[in-house]
């Protein structure tokens, strides 16, 4: 969305919102794009549909029946993808899983209320509308087993260019904790709208940085030095662990940037969890930011993918693909309640003639941002490193956009947890939800 249109960011949000709504509740759709319709998952669904509602004019029913038909017709054109040097098979031992599980549950925890809102009675609701902050420490503490007073600073709800975010001590980790909460209110859709570029100088290097990312780090940065700064003189043993899941997994990995260029002696990591791509390649890769964050990417979640460029190439291949089809596609699938979509789908290819060729010519310019630090994908249980640049384009799949719900995120971590520690750990939010609310003061 360029910077002269945003006073009509707020209708194309809502209307992303409102067509989801009405479009993916249906269960042709759910079942096609293998998606679980619920509170765990709208937060990071309508963070992908506005994302690509900010890129593109194209009505949300273009973009799903374009989408189906493009991931279909690039299974048959794998090779047509650059490929990327695998680096290693990632290995995790304890103390990697330790601290990467604790950073998934910081990750969940900021989202608060939603966690939960399902399973309050009215009563309740009304209880958290006249103690947000309150709730939503006690919510923060119990996730992450800390004491409420282990809490240093909470900003519970998003302001413009600055989403939710909290500073905590966890002791089980020795670390200072900064997360931040990904897009979940129309403020935090700003952010991923502000995608301008804007230069950086870093480690020597002149790079490229997400403008609104950028912007909203900064802010975060400087409000968070003075608790961090406290906690470091009380534990001088401690390390600083930023992190956060999509927009907030990006924000944590710029603050590490500015933590490691502005004040060097503060030990300080990021654990970011399908991060919005935020900068150039050459800042990415810098050794110092291999030395101390972590990027994690769930499968086929096109969010780290969905750069600039990497969105320019993907919409417009959607777009030749609706100027050959028309519209007709889309009630044929809805007709089908989601049976046989792949024949509706591949029939529709054939008879409308669509080759690759037929719409790969894209005029797309720039260069990608790119998730910062070491990448680890996860794919089927097991973890690979790859470079960066693996990430700087987008190979349409089906589950790129439920991959990216921080409830799969938050699965994926705690299976390698079991792997390595031999401990299950499985979140039961109603359980969760009891011991929640008998501490509310009804």
């Amino acid at each position: 969305m360029e910077e002269n249109k945003e006073p009509s960011v707020f209708s194309v949000i809502l209307d992303a919102f409102s067509t989801t709504l009405t479009t993916i509740n249906n269960p042709s759709w759910k079942e096609i794009f293998d998606i679980q319709f619920n509170k765990k998952t709208l937060s990071s669904l309508s963070d992908v549909i506005h994302y690509f509602k900010s890129f593109s004019e194209l009505s949300f029913i273009d973009l799903m029946t374009g989408y189906l038909i493009l991931s279909q017709i690039s299974e048959s054109n794998y090779d047509s993808f650059q490929k990327y040097q695998l680096i290693s098979k990632g290995s995790v031992d304890i103390h990697s899983i330790q601290t990467i599980y604790k950073a998934i549950s910081h990750s969940v925890s900021v989202f608060q209320w939603t966690l939960y809102e399902n399973y309050a009675s009215n009563e309740e609701k009304r209880y958290y509308q006249n103690n947000k902050e309150e709730v939503s420490r006690l919510i923060i503490s119990q996730y992450n087993h800390i004491h409420p007073d282990d809490i240093i600073l909470l900003q519970y709800n998003s302001k413009p260019f600055c989403p939710a975010h909290y500073v905590c001590v966890d002791h089980s980790i020795d670390a200072i904790i900064v997360c931040c909460r990904g897009t979940q209110t129309i403020t935090d859709c700003l952010v991923d709208c502000s995608f301008y570029y804007e230069s950086i100088y870093c480690e020597g290097e002149y790079g490229l940085i997400h403008k609104g990312i950028y912007q909203t780090a900064s802010t975060i940065y400087i409000s968070i030095l003075s608790a961090v700064r406290k906690l470091l003189t009380k534990y001088p043993k401690y390390k600083v662990l930023c992190t956060g899941h999509s927009l907030g997994g990006a924000i944590a990995e710029v603050i590490t940037l500015l933590y490691r260029s502005r004040n060097k002696m503060v030990p300080v990591y990021c654990v970011a969890f399908g991060a919005v791509p935020a900068v150039s390649s050459n800042i990415a890769e810098l050794p110092i930011f291999k030395e101390c964050i972590v990027s994690i990417i769930n499968q086929n979640d096109i969010v780290p993918r969905a750069s600039h460029r990497a969105m320019q190439e993907l919409l417009e291949r959607i777009d030749n693909i609706i100027n050959i089809v028309g519209y007709d596609l889309y009630y044929e699938l809805e007709d089908s309640l989601g049976k046989n979509v792949d024949l509706t789908v591949a029939r529709v290819i054939k008879e409308k003639d669509i080759t690759w060729d037929k719409i790969k010519n894209t005029n797309y310019v720039g260069q990608a941002l790119l998730p910062m630090g070491n990448c680890i994908e996860i794919s089927e249980g097991r973890w690979f490193e790859f470079e960066n640049e693996a990430f700087g384009q987008i190979e349409p799949k089906q589950t790129a956009v439920s991959d990216h719900s921080s409830y799969k995120y938050e699965k994926s971590v705690l299976q390698k947890y079991e792997e390595i520690t031999g401990i299950k750990l499985v979140p039961n939010r109603k359980e969760e939800y009891k011991t929640l609310s008998s501490k509310f003061d009804l």
